[in-house]
């Protein structure tokens, strides 16, 4: 490799490492001024505008990227993922099985597969592409993830219930999986206890539903109580609607419980 290639390289990852977006877009075009068909330049800046939501210009990137080494698998996993993020499935699932085609038991085109398969509503192709993926390490949260999505899609709650779990308990921290599986033991498994600590004003505000369905109006206003004395932090503005609209609702309810109920 050209030293001076190699030497921007560095310098764009140390930029990218202290958020320096500009800068690490300006060594890239560096490089391809030096060569234009240098793939991995090419593939760099495509994960810069996917990370940044900018999926059409990633795409183009992912393309060259291809043009210029069409064996190189990443860039096949991620313009699938591209392509998923703005509703094109049927590209996204062409690249991610061209992917597979060089690589098979590549766990990230599998992932990545299943999930553009399940937004077709192709369950069962998406179950299998998950299960392979798990397979191959079952330490994937996100397969796991997707799996269970799936499995509660199509009515199989007490298998998607496990693998929501599998994936928190690799990764306690990991939001989207909590925020999969509250609803669904609320729903489905009411006697479990939810043990989740994640630090999402969402995920607290489903341990307050459970509790009000489930426990005691005391253990409940001590649990509004306690979320009320929080700075409420949510992952998304629907999450936010969600959860102040069942607080507001749960509070009130409270308020105006009978004395002869079940609760203690």
């Amino acid at each position: 490799m050209n030293n001076t290639i190699q030497s921007f390289l560095q310098q764009a990852q140390t930029a990218l490492n202290n958020g320096d977006v500009k800068k690490a877009l300006s060594f890239y075009a560096q490089i391809l001024q030096i060569d234009s068909e240098y793939y991995l330049a090419h593939y760099n800046i495509g994960n810069i505008f996917l990370n940044l939501g900018r999926y059409e210009e990633a795409i183009k990137y992912y393309t060259y990227s291809i043009d210029f080494n069409e064996t190189y698998v990443n860039a096949y996993t991620n313009i699938g993922i591209a392509y998923t993020n703005v509703g094109d499935y049927a590209k996204a699932i062409f690249y991610l099985e061209k992917g597979l085609s060089i690589d098979p038991l590549n766990t990230l085109c599998l992932n990545n597969l299943g999930n553009a398969l399940k937004a077709l509503k192709k369950f069962q192709e998406a179950i299998l592409n998950y299960q392979k993926a798990i397979k191959l390490n079952p330490a994937f949260k996100e397969a796991h993830n997707g799996l269970a999505s799936v499995l509660e899609e199509v009515g199989l709650f007490k298998q998607a219930l496990i693998h929501y779990e599998k994936a928190i308990n690799i990764d306690k921290n990991y939001l989207e999986a909590n925020l999969n599986l509250l609803p669904l033991l609320i729903q489905f498994n009411p006697l479990k206890k939810i043990k989740s600590t994640y630090p999402q004003s969402s995920v607290f505000l489903y341990k307050i539903i459970h509790s009000f369905i489930y426990k005691s109006s005391k253990n409940t206003l001590s649990l509004i109580n306690e979320i009320k004395a929080k700075e409420l932090k949510f992952s998304s503005y629907e999450q936010q609607q969600f959860g102040l609209s069942y607080l507001k609702f749960i509070s009130q309810l409270i308020n105006y419980e009978p004395s002869s109920n079940n609760y203690t």
